[in-house]
C-alpha cells in the first residue's frame, strides 16, 4: 500500500510538474517570420525559496525525447546567459533591428537550456534586498537548486545524458555546481565543458605578459624589464609574476597594473586582438574612465594577487548597427538588449511586469560578487575521477581568458597525455579540408583550440564549435 501510494504521489507531482512547464511554452516568438516546429519553453525555476532564475529551453531538432540535455552558463561574474543564446549558439540572432534570423546552433542535436544566474542577471530575481550578494560557493548551490527545479519541471530529464558548459567565469561555475550535481540520482553528468574560461587565476596573470608581447601590444624593453625585476620565482612553465610580487613590489605590481590595464584599454579588442572595436578604439582608451574602472575590477591586486576576469556576452556585429548602450571593451550588445526588452518579447517568455529592464551584465552583482575560487584544479581532477568528461576549448586570439594560461592549466593536472598538439580539420565551403585548430588528449579530457577565434568561440566560428560540441557529446573524433 505505502509502495501504491508512493508512486501516485510521484505520478501526481510529475504531472503537476509537466502542466507547469507547458505554461512556460513560447508559442509566439516576436521577430521569427515563421515560427519554428521545435518547442521552446521560457519560464522560472527555484534556486532557494526566493530566488527566482528565468530559464530557455530549447528543445532538439534531432530526437528531443532521447537527447541529451545540455545546461549552458554565461560568466561575468553577472552576465546573461541570453547572450550565449542570441549571439554564439541558440537557433537565432539578434543580429537585425527587432528581427531574429536562424542560426548554427547547439540544439540541433541537443535539448539545450539557459539559465540566468546569479540572482538579479538578466530577468531572474529575487524580492530580497540582498540579491547582489553572492559568491562562488553560494552561486553553485543556488545553480544546483535551480537545476533541481528544472529537472522537477520537466521529469522527462530525469536520468538523461546531462552536460553543463559555459564559457568566461563560467569556468569557476561549471565545475562547483558539477561537483553538486555527481551526487544527485535524478541528474545523469556525462561531462562539462568550458570555453575560454577562468580556470587558474594565477596562471591567467602569469601568462598574460607574454600574450601581450607575442602579438606586439608590449614593448621588448618592457618584456625584459618584467622578466629582470618580476621573475624572482618560476612555474614549470615560466615566470610565475604572481608569486614575484613580493620581491619587488614597488616595481612589479606597477608594471603588472600597467600590463593589464593595457590588455583593457588599448583600443585593441581584448575579447579578440583580430577584431575591430564596435564605437571605435577610442572607446576604451584610458581617458574613459568606464573602462578603467573595469580593467582595476578585472585584476583586482593584492599581496596574493587576485584576478577576476569579467566579461560582457554580447559580440554582436558591429556593421551599420548604432550603438545606444554603454559599450563595455569594444563589444555592441544593443540589438540584444534592445530585443529583449520589447514589451511583447517579454511577453512571449513569460517575464513578469514587475521587472525592470534586462540588461547584458548587471554591473551591481560584478562589483559585490565574492570571487572565493582561485583555481578548479581541484574540482577538475575530482570529476575526472568519477568517469566525468572534460572538454576545455579555447580561441586562439582572446586576451582574457587567454590559451596560453589555460594550456598551463591542464598541463598542470599531470594527467597521462595520450597525444600532444594534433590538428583536427574541418571542411571549407570548397570542400578542402583545413586546420580547425589543435588537440591535446588525456584520458577524459581534451583541451582543443580554434585557429581565428577569440573569447566567444561559437560567434566567431560557428560551424566548427557545432562540430566540436556535437563530436565531444557524441564520443566521435573532432
Amino acid at each position: 500500500e505505502l509502495i501504491v501510494t508512493t508512486a501516485l504521489l510521484y505520478a501526481v507531482i510529475a504531472t503537476v510538474a509537466t502542466d507547469t512547464a507547458e505554461r512556460d511554452l513560447i508559442v509566439n516568438l516576436p521577430g521569427l517570420d515563421v515560427q519554428p516546429e521545435f518547442k521552446q519553453y521560457s519560464g522560472y525555476v527555484s534556486a532557494d525559496g526566493y530566488r527566482q532564475f528565468h530559464y530557455w529551453l530549447v528543445e532538439s531538432q534531432r530526437n528531443p525525447e532521447q537527447d541529451p540535455l545540455i545546461l549552458w552558463l554565461n560568466g561575468g561574474p553577472g552576465c546573461s546567459s541570453i547572450s550565449g543564446f542570441l549571439v554564439e549558439h541558440g537557433p537565432f540572432t539578434s543580429r537585425y533591428v527587432n528581427q531574429l534570423n536562424l542560426h548554427l546552433h547547439f540544439s540541433q542535436n541537443a535539448n539545450v537550456v539557459y539559465l540566468e544566474s546569479p540572482g538579479g542577471v538578466g530577468y531572474s530575481y529575487s524580492p530580497s534586498s540582498n540579491v547582489n550578494k553572492t559568491g562562488d560557493y553560494h552561486s553553485a548551490e543556488n545553480n544546483y537548486f535551480a537545476m533541481r527545479s528544472f529537472f522537477e519541471k520537466f521529469p522527462a530529464f530525469k536520468g538523461r545524458a546531462f552536460y553543463i558548459t559555459g564559457e568566461s567565469y563560467a569556468g569557476i561555475y561549471v565545475p562547483l555546481l558539477a561537483h553538486w550535481v555527481t551526487s544527485d540520482d535524478d541528474m545523469n553528468l556525462k561531462g562539462i565543458a568550458i570555453g575560454n574560461g577562468v580556470l587558474d587565476l594565477a596562471f591567467d596573470l602569469d601568462s598574460l605578459p607574454q600574450m601581450l608581447y607575442s602579438h606586439g601590444m608590449i614593448s621588448t624593453d618592457l618584456w625584459v624589464l618584467l622578466r629582470a625585476q618580476c621573475c624572482q620565482k618560476e612555474h614549470a612553465f615560466g615566470c610565475s609574476f604572481t608569486s614575484s610580487l613580493e620581491f619587488n613590489p614597488s616595481v612589479c605590481q606597477r608594471v603588472l597594473e600597467n600590463v593589464v590595464n593595457l590588455s583593457w584599454t588599448s583600443g585593441v579588442n581584448p575579447y579578440n586582438v583580430l577584431d575591430s572595436c564596435a564605437g571605435g578604439a577610442e572607446s576604451v582608451m584610458p581617458n574613459k574612465t568606464e573602462h578603467n574602472h573595469r580593467a582595476k575590477m578585472n585584476y583586482n591586486f593584492d599581496k596574493k594577487v587576485n584576478i577576476a576576469v569579467t566579461e560582457v556576452n554580447a559580440r554582436e556585429n558591429p556593421i551599420e548597427n548604432e550603438i545606444e548602450e554603454n559599450v563595455i571593451s569594444c563589444l555592441n550588445d544593443t540589438l540584444t538588449t534592445n530585443y529583449m526588452n520589447l514589451p511583447e518579447v517579454r511577453e512571449a517568455l513569460h517575464i513578469p511586469r514587475h521587472l525592470a529592464k534586462w540588461q547584458i551584465c548587471n554591473e551591481n552583482i560584478t562589483t559585490e560578487y565574492e570571487r572565493q575560487v582561485s583555481t578548479v584544479k581541484e574540482q577538475i581532477l575530482e570529476l575526472l575521477s568519477k568517469d566525468i568528461r572534460v572538454l576545455i576549448y579555447n580561441g586562439e586570439t582572446d586576451l582574457a581568458c587567454n590559451v596560453i594560461g589555460n594550456a598551463w592549466f591542464v598541463s598542470d593536472l599531470g594527467l597521462k597525455r595520450e597525444h600532444e598538439n594534433q590538428a583536427w580539420f574541418y571542411e571549407d565551403t570548397l570542400g578542402n579540408s583545413q586546420i580547425g585548430g589543435f588537440i591535446d588528449r588525456y584520458q577524459n579530457l581534451d583541451f582543443v583550440t580554434f585557429r581565428g577565434a577569440g573569447h566567444f568561440v561559437p560567434a566567431d566560428k560557428p560551424s566548427l564549435a557545432l562540430q566540436v560540441i556535437n563530436s565531444f557529446i557524441d564520443g566521435d573524433d573532432y
